[in-house]
């Protein structure tokens, strides 16, 4: 999709396709995808960031253009894609991002929280969300408006400004 560059990276942990925008910031918007799916899910939302904002979308572990051989470690589980990611962004020098996950990517940041400072988190998956109320987080339920997410706040526009404007604060 024009204005979304694909190139495979290699980590210490393991090679595969990434997707990113034109523009390199300090602090990049990670967008991370669900299951049966892949990075290119999310280009037509990284199309629409802010202008300056570098959006990056890695296929993970299993799909997509990720390398089929490498295969998650079972006692690991979604620990594994969480270093995974971890160490991808370590490899593109970025020791902070925003992160945005869909389903099973959601799942894949709350385990990043532990290791990786917590930016702001935008999650299709409720119960995630629930669980992490309970256990002491808040957090402002918000949408990309037309971007496929889920919405779940009754404003789109008022979470375009406040992400936009996040976004620029941070960048």
């Amino acid at each position: 999709m024009k204005g979304v560059t694909a190139r495979t990276v290699r980590s210490d942990r393991r090679t595969t396709r990434v997707l990113s925008t034109d523009h390199r910031t300090e602090t990049p918007v990670l967008f991370l995808h669900g299951n049966l799916s892949a990075a290119s899910w999310w280009e037509e939302t990284m199309l629409r960031l802010p202008p300056g904002s570098h959006g990056l979308a890695p296929d993970l572990r299993g799909f997509g253009e990720a390398d089929s051989e490498e295969k998650i470690d079972a006692p690991q589980g979604l620990g594994d894609v969480a270093a995974d990611v971890v160490a991808l962004l370590d490899t593109l020098g970025f020791d902070r991002a925003h992160v945005v996950g869909n389903s099973l990517g959601a799942r894949v940041i709350w385990r990043c929280l532990d290791v990786y400072p917590q930016e702001p988190l935008l999650a299709q998956t409720r119960a995630t969300l629930d669980r992490y109320e309970a256990e002491g987080g808040s957090y402002r339920e918000v949408v990309i408006e037309d971007s496929g997410h889920v919405a779940f706040i009754e404003s789109p526009r008022e979470f375009n400004a406040a992400f936009h404007a996040h976004i620029e604060r941070k960048a």
